[in-house]
C-alpha cells in the first residue's frame, strides 16, 4: 500500500512539471502566466471596477479570450493599421489585466487592459504595481490598449489604442 501511494505521488509530481500555466494569488488578484502571456485576474470586489454587476474571471475564461486575441486581432478592422500591426507582432510582450462584468444584455464581458511596462526607451512608473492596481498610463500608440471580449458571443466587441477605438 505504501509503495503504491509513493508511486502515485511521484507520478503526480512529475506531471506537475509539464504544466505551462501558473496561477498565484496576489494581494488584489490572481497572477496567471503561461508561455504566451502574463496577466493578473482581478476579483469581482476589486476597487477599480465601476459596474455593479461584476464577476471574477476564471483562468478558463482568460484562456478563451487569449486564444481569440491570437486569431481575431488578425481579422480586426484596420482603422489603426500601425498600432494593430505592432500589437499583433508583439502580443506576447504585453502584460494584461483582466476584469469581469455583466453588461445590459446579461452577457459576461472581459475588460482587458494591455500594456508594455518597458517600451524600449524607459519603464513606465504607472506599471510597477500592475499586479495590485489598475494600470492607467499616458503612453500613446500601441504600447497601451484595452479590449472588451464578450464571452457569450465569443468575440471582441471593442479594441482601443490610446483612446481611439476600432
Amino acid at each position: 500500500m505504501r509503495k503504491h501511494l509513493f508511486s502515485i505521488i511521484l507520478i503526480g509530481l512529475s506531471l506537475q512539471g509539464f504544466s505551462q500555466e501558473e496561477a498565484k494569488a496576489t494581494k488584489s488578484g490572481q497572477h496567471y502566466t503561461t508561455n504566451k502571456f502574463d496577466c493578473v485576474i482581478f476579483p469581482a470586489d476589486f476597487d477599480g471596477t465601476t459596474n455593479d454587476k461584476v464577476f471574477t474571471p476564471s483562468t478558463d475564461q482568460v484562456n478563451i479570450a487569449e486564444k481569440a486575441m491570437e486569431t481575431q486581432l488578425k481579422d480586426a478592422p484596420i482603422l489603426h493599421p500601425v498600432e494593430l500591426k505592432f500589437a499583433r507582432k508583439h502580443l506576447t510582450e504585453y502584460k494584461r489585466q483582466y476584469f469581469g462584468y455583466i453588461d445590459h444584455k446579461n452577457h459576461h464581458i472581459l475588460y482587458i487592459n494591455c500594456f508594455m511596462s518597458d517600451d524600449g526607451d524607459n519603464t513606465d512608473e504607472n506599471t510597477t504595481n500592475w499586479l495590485t492596481q489598475e494600470v492607467k498610463t499616458g503612453k500613446t500608440g500601441a504600447y497601451y490598449w484595452q479590449a472588451t471580449f464578450d464571452l457569450d458571443e465569443g468575440m471582441f466587441t471593442k479594441v482601443n489604442f490610446a483612446g481611439s477605438g476600432i
